[in-house]
């Protein structure tokens, strides 16, 4: 099996950091993330869904629990992966397309 500090190893640094800072804080509250100290940001308060230009893949999701969106919990399989429905944006499909 290959471990985890193997497949941190191949990604850029940047990406390895985010992903080092979350493994980090799993499990934990955390207050609203600062910037790593390269600068990089772990979320937006604009929008729910982080996805940097420097990566193919979002960084990160926040879920407001007080919220007008039916947001689900993960659910969390037998091999560890997990999905998470999470709601749009708009209930509106066309305010949703524009946003």
């Amino acid at each position: 099996m290959v471990q985890l500090d193997q497949l941190l190893s191949n990604l850029p640094d940047r990406h390895r950091s985010v992903l080092e800072w979350f493994i980090k804080n799993a499990g934990t509250d955390q207050p609203w993330p600062e910037p790593l100290p390269d600068g990089t940001l772990l979320s937006s308060r604009a929008k729910g869904i982080y996805k940097p230009q420097w990566t193919k893949y979002a960084v990160s999701v926040r879920q407001t629990l007080i919220s007008p969106y039916p947001d689900r919990d993960p659910v969390v399989r037998s091999d560890g992966t997990w999905s998470y429905l999470y709601f749009q944006e708009s209930p509106d499909p066309q305010a949703r397309d524009r946003e």
